[in-house]
């Protein structure tokens, strides 16, 4: 499979390197081979716990580690779907508090 020819042209590049010092040496070999993002740079993980306590109701009705998709719709800007499996439709819910919007939680 292609993945695993450039898995393997990448292995043969660092086995040929005796030393490396820095990520960005891993990130200079890496990039030979495919599209780079940086985390930090190109991309940043968000602390989804924080925000949602302060914008999401306390008594929500899902659990949401049951879920399997969850999605924001931007034309029902204060409800979001939540599916339990991937082949179903979503079904919109409003979990926010009031004057709380999903566009200002960024």
């Amino acid at each position: 499979m292609p993945p695993d020819r450039v898995f393997g042209r990448i292995e043969q590049k660092l086995r040929k390197i005796e030393r490396i010092a820095s990520p960005g040496e891993y990130h200079t070999i890496l990039s030979d081979y495919g599209t780079l993002k940086k985390w930090g740079h190109d991309w940043q993980v968000r602390d989804f716990k924080s925000v949602s306590k302060t914008i999401l109701k306390s008594q929500l009705p899902v659990k949401l580690q049951e879920q399997k998709v969850i999605t924001i719709d931007k034309v029902r800007k204060r409800q979001v779907g939540f599916q339990t499996v991937y082949s179903s439709e979503p079904i919109f819910v409003n979990l926010l508090k009031p004057k709380s919007s999903l566009a200002h939680s960024r």
